[in-house]
């Protein structure tokens, strides 16, 4: 039996929570902060999370392993919050965080994952987005229409 925990207050701390069914049927609590931008949260709490080859955010700290790399490989040194990831390769987005707090901007980047220390000679960030909805229309839609081209709709059932 599945027991919820109850939302209290949402005007006073709009603390979703989300229960998504993992693979083996597991259970995973996941926590939209009410401080994400706006952009971002309305697509994770309509469940709005797959777009083949893009996918966001679905479990805490998924993507911390790129935001290490990213704080590691970027030239500007600065700190995202990523929220998605492309399938096929290793493109990552994220929210740029300026003095501890997350940020509408999108930037998307390619990091190279490099064991040692990073001479940072290489400018990792291949995009910026005004905020989620400009990186979902311009890039990850644009992404979706190309796979379409050669993938049937009916090959995305392990993906949904």
């Amino acid at each position: 039996m599945l027991e919820l925990k109850k939302v209290t207050s949402v005007q006073t701390r709009m603390r979703i929570i989300k229960l998504l069914n993992v693979l083996g049927g597991e259970v995973v609590e996941f926590y939209i902060d009410p401080t994400w931008p706006n952009s971002l949260r309305w697509f994770l709490v309509q469940d709005l999370c797959s777009f083949t080859p893009w996918h966001f955010i679905q479990k805490d700290n998924e993507f911390d392993f790129a935001a290490k790399a990213f704080k590691k490989e970027d030239v500007s040194g600065g700190e995202v919050f990523v929220f998605a990831s492309r399938q096929d390769n290793d493109d990552f987005a994220g929210l740029e965080i300026i003095d501890g707090k997350i940020t509408e901007k999108v930037i998307c980047f390619h990091p190279v994952f490099s064991m040692g220390e990073s001479k940072r000679e290489w400018h990792i960030v291949d995009e910026t987005y005004v905020d989620v909805f400009e990186f979902v229309s311009k890039q990850v839609i644009e992404d979706m229409k190309d796979w379409a081209l050669v993938e049937d709709a009916s090959e995305l059932a392990g993906n949904i």
